[in-house]
């Protein structure tokens, strides 16, 4: 029996990054499910994950707060800590460009 208050929805890797709350890039990942209050992200390679970033929807261009929960590599749990945000096709572009995790 699942006891979760939300219902998981599998995604389908769906691309997303980590960001810092400064909104500098951490990492990509990818988020293999998600419900209204959490996700599960996969990661590519080993990276130190703070206890609260931002999880950046690329598919939905939305960002949302979240504190980790679980990190057993290479994947890891994250509950949301506010509502999805849209992001605007500049911070878009920022996000996605090719030096956007070395500066900016």
């Amino acid at each position: 029996m699942d006891c979760r208050m939300f219902k998981r929805l599998r995604t389908r890797l769906r691309p997303a990054k980590v960001l810092t709350l400064s909104a500098r890039f951490v990492c990509d990942c990818a988020m293999t499910d998600q419900s209204e209050r959490g996700a599960k992200l996969r990661f590519f390679k080993e990276t130190a994950l703070p206890e609260h970033f931002i999880v950046y929807d690329e598919s939905e261009a939305q960002k949302r707060p979240a504190k980790l929960i679980w990190n057993i590599w290479p994947e890891a749990g994250v509950c949301f800590e506010g509502p999805p945000a849209s992001v605007g096709i500049k911070e878009r572009e920022r996000i996605a460009g090719p030096y956007y995790a070395i500066g900016s």
